[in-house]
């Protein structure tokens, strides 16, 4: 009896260790389904250093909560995002409740300034042993660290200095060499004048000076472009700024004196053009008209001789002296043939009239000696024939006198003859043309040839091997809201992890992972968006930010109307338009954050938004076991918004549609009334008319046959839902 009750006892013990094991293990299955198992703290969430040469120190610490008797493995990564480069990679074991301080150096560059990039990313899952039945979801983690540098006090005086100096400089060696290049195409019109050669000569020489003056003021530019500031402010001496100057200087007077020189040149052919060549050929004409052979060959010989040779030679070598020296020897000359020809015509007129020749000049001369003659025999009989003693004799004597003294306007007559007139030639009167001036042009046009440009050096943020002017053109960023926490019990941070995966996957595409938003803390404005590259951040409506005693305070709230929701939107929108320099989001939102971003629509319109992309939404409510099931563990007031047919709803669906908005939904598990849909919203409700739908085949694989709705989410399960987002996301 008593080994029966024995045994009764013991397979009563060892059912209901049984039955509690049983109800144990359930309930660890259960609670590993439904609640964080593991929880990761990662502080700060973005860390932002300044810098001017230093290195600095950037430290994260790594909290883990991980549940029952479970085990984390972290493995995290040091990324220099600017140059596409792994700087540390490592992992670690957590226990339950550790907390660990990792630190690390990072170095500025030694020139210029801007930001540079870095990411600290984590990913931590719980290791399965019997004790541990985890499903090994990862928690993905993210802090970015930027590390503005700007210069330092001696690089910003160098910098200035060369700021100022250089243009000037630049700008004095373009202005010498476009002079002596314009000096050169003046002084080639006057090649052949020897002050044009000597000329030529001095310019020649400064441009070979100007050539290494640009040469060595190309280096500074360089030098400056290239952000050795000091460098170039050591080389740029006192004296080559003296150089650079005078060549300046100098270049303007060569230029001034080949514009005198062809002015001066100018000047001679206006004067040679005045030449009184109508006035000589009139007495050439004269002269070989009355036979005056001397003075015609005189004359002559300045205008076919003197006058042709300058003519002809003025545009031939010589210098500017000589030809002025030959011009004034010219109008001399003929101004003295003028000047006599005009003494000569006076005199031959009074002598013979107008109507004088060589030709009659001899026969004048003899009727005139013959009428002397004539007189004289006259004078002498009357002189015989007259009494003494009578006066006439004395009257008849001063008559043959007279007559004598008559006798010498013959001898002017014959000395004018033999001077003017002996042996007379006709000559063959043969006139050149007048010279013609051609002025040469004094115009001319500066062409300065620049230096090389100073570069404008503005601060550079560089991402993925690319640099840009931070701030010149931040792209719009993805803001991923998470949808209802089924289990109020756990963290935000649990909600927010949902899209994790695909903020990831968005590396790929160029969009810098910003990892979580942190409202609390303090991040220079446009700090994430600086670069110039679309950004992704998570965050999430269930925390709200309280400023208290000089700080802000982050308190978790989640058991709001989506109405209050949306307001919170309203903020984080605010902080990552601030952080990023966008003046607007594109908002991918998962179930309720749908609703969420929706509400925020239409209470504050859509002019922040770009797009707004909800994934497996439920539009017009859930219903039946999810709905009742909602509220078991869920928040009731947003479960009651949620609800098929509801005041929030109804009054929702009610205003009009923005097309903005684009619907990704799944099908593929069986629901309630045979419907079909991902496990938690049916195909129809998460269905919204009048805007771009897209709908996916799946099904659901947990327990509950509702892991579609989440699974969606997961890029490697659903490449297709992810090709659509970066799509939609990309598109205008």
């Amino acid at each position: 009896m008593m080994e029966r009750k024995l045994l009764i006892t013991i397979s009563v013990g060892l059912f209901l260790i049984v039955l509690i094991s049983f109800f144990l293990l359930f309930g660890l299955k259960v609670r590993f389904l439904i609640s964080e198992e593991l929880r990761v703290e990662l502080t700060p969430s973005s860390i932002h250093l300044e810098t001017q040469r230093d290195p600095r120190q950037a430290q994260v610490e790594i909290t883990t909560h991980t549940f029952f008797q479970c085990t984390a493995r972290c493995e995290y990564e040091l990324r220099d995002l600017s140059k596409n480069k792994t700087l540390k990679k490592s992992s670690v074991l957590f226990d339950k409740h550790t907390n660990e301080q990792l630190s690390f150096t990072l170095e500025p560059p030694q020139r210029g300034e801007g930001i540079n990039y870095y990411s600290f990313d984590m990913q931590c899952q719980n290791i399965r042993s019997s004790l541990c039945l985890t499903q090994e979801k990862p928690i993905l983690k993210t802090a970015l660290i930027t590390l503005n540098y700007t210069y330092t006090q001696d690089e910003r005086i160098a910098k200035t200095f060369l700021e100022d100096v250089l243009p000037r400089l630049a700008q004095n060696i373009s202005q010498a060499d476009a002079r002596l290049n314009a000096s050169i195409n003046l002084l080639k019109k006057v090649a052949h004048l020897e002050e044009s050669k000597q000329l030529l000569q001095q310019v020649q020489t400064l441009k070979l000076q100007t050539s290494a003056l640009r040469a060595h003021v190309e280096s500074l530019i360089e030098s400056y472009n290239t952000l050795d500031f000091f460098g170039a402010a050591q080389r740029l001496s006192v004296q080559d700024q003296k150089d650079i100057i005078t060549v300046d200087q100098k270049s303007e007077i060569l230029l001034n004196q080949s514009i005198k020189t062809i002015n001066e040149f100018n000047n001679l052919q206006e004067v040679l053009s005045t030449f009184p060549l109508e006035k000589l050929k009139e007495i050439a004409v004269f002269y070989n008209k009355h036979a005056f052979n001397k003075e015609y060959e005189q004359v002559s010989s300045l205008i076919n001789d003197q006058f042709m040779s300058l003519k002809q030679d003025i545009n031939k070598s010589s210098s500017i002296e000589e030809l002025r020296v030959q011009i004034n020897d010219l109008f001399t000359t003929s101004s003295e043939i003028i000047i006599n020809y005009e003494l000569i015509k006076t005199e031959a007129e009074e002598l013979f009239g107008v109507n004088f020749s060589c030709e009659l000049f001899e026969s004048v001369i003899e009727q005139q000696k013959m009428n002397t003659t004539n007189n004289t025999d006259q004078e002498n009989q009357t002189i015989n024939a007259t009494p003494e003693g009578d006066t006439t004799n004395q009257t008849v004597s001063n008559t043959t006198n007279t007559s004598r003294e008559s006798t010498s306007p013959i001898k002017l007559m014959e000395a004018y003859f033999d001077e003017h007139c002996s042996n007379a030639v006709n000559n063959t009167v043969v006139f050149p043309e007048p010279f013609t001036p051609h002025f040469l042009n004094t115009s001319y046009e500066l062409r300065p040839q620049p230096l090389i440009p100073l570069n404008k050096h503005e601060p550079q943020c560089c991402i993925h091997n690319e640099c840009s002017i931070c701030g010149s053109s931040p792209k719009t960023p993805v803001l991923f809201i998470h949808g209802h926490a089924f289990n109020e019990a756990n963290t935000p941070e649990f909600s927010m992890n949902s899209f994790a995966k695909i903020q990831k996957k968005l590396e790929e595409e160029g969009i810098v992972n910003v990892g979580e938003l942190d409202s609390a803390q303090i991040v220079p404005k446009g700090i994430f968006g600086a670069h110039n590259k679309p950004t992704s951040i998570r965050s999430t409506y269930y925390y709200i930010t309280i400023y208290d005693v000089g700080r802000y305070e982050v308190q978790t709230q989640k058991s709001e109307r989506i109405e209050n929701y949306a307001i919170r939107l309203a903020e984080i929108i605010r902080d990552v338009k601030e952080r990023t320099g966008s003046d607007q989001v594109i908002i991918v939102a998962h179930s309720m954050g749908g609703l969420v971003a929706r509400e925020y629509m239409a209470l504050f319109g859509d002019e922040e938004i770009k797009k707004l992309i909800t994934i497996n939404t439920p539009h017009k409510g859930i219903k039946g076991k999810v709905k009742k099931f909602c509220t078991l563990l869920g928040s009731p007031r947003e479960c009651n918004d949620m609800s098929e047919g509801s005041v929030f709803l109804t009054r929702l669906n009610a205003r009009p549609l923005s097309d903005k908005i684009v619907v990704v939904r799944a099908t593929g598990c069986p629901m309630d009334g045979g419907e079909m849909g991902d496990g938690i919203v049916t195909e129809t409700n998460a269905y919204l008319e009048g805007v771009k739908d897209y709908l996916f085949n799946g099904t659901c694989t947990d327990s509950l046959q509702t892991d579609l709705h989440g699974r969606l989410l997961d890029p490697e399960e659903f490449p297709q839902v992810y090709e659509v987002l970066v799509e939609e996301i990309s598109s205008k």
